[in-house]
C-alpha cells in the first residue's frame, strides 16, 4: 500500500509541475517522502510506519506567514486478501488518500470544505 501511495504522490507532483506548478518531491527514506509546493510556501510530509500499519502526514510552513493544517493519520488494514486505507475508521481509495493529503500542500487556497471532497 505504501509503494502504491508513494508512486501516486509521484504521478500527482509530475503532474502539477505539468500544469506549471512549482513542487519538489524529495524522498527522504523509504519510509519518509517530503513534498515541497515552494510557490505556497508548504510542505507535505508523509511517514509510513509498516510495522504498526499506519502512514502519517504532517505540514510545514517554508515561511512565518503561512499558516499549515493540522497533522493526520491513516491505518492500513487487512480485510481479506487487499490492505485497505483508513481515516477516521472510514475507508478510503489511494487516490482519496492522495488528494486529502496533497490538496493543503499544492491548492492550499481552496476552500477547506472543498480541499477534501
Amino acid at each position: 500500500m505504501w509503494v502504491r501511495l508513494q508512486n501516486g504522490i509521484q504521478q500527482d507532483a509530475e503532474e502539477f509541475r505539468r500544469s506549471g506548478g512549482e513542487c519538489k518531491l524529495d524522498h527522504v527514506s523509504d519510509n519518509q517522502v517530503r513534498l515541497l509546493n515552494s510557490g505556497a510556501g508548504i510542505a507535505a510530509v508523509i511517514t509510513a510506519d509498516l510495522d504498526a500499519k499506519t502512514i502519517e502526514y504532517r505540514y510545514e510552513a517554508e515561511r512565518d506567514s503561512i499558516a499549515v493544517p493540522e497533522q493526520g493519520i491513516l491505518t492500513i488494514r487487512r480485510h481479506g486478501k487487499p490492505e485497505q486505507l483508513y481515516s477516521a475508521d472510514q475507508p478510503v481509495s489511494p487516490e482519496q488518500a492522495r488528494r486529502m493529503i496533497l490538496e493543503p500542500a499544492l491548492f492550499p487556497d481552496l476552500p477547506t470544505d472543498q480541499a477534501v471532497a
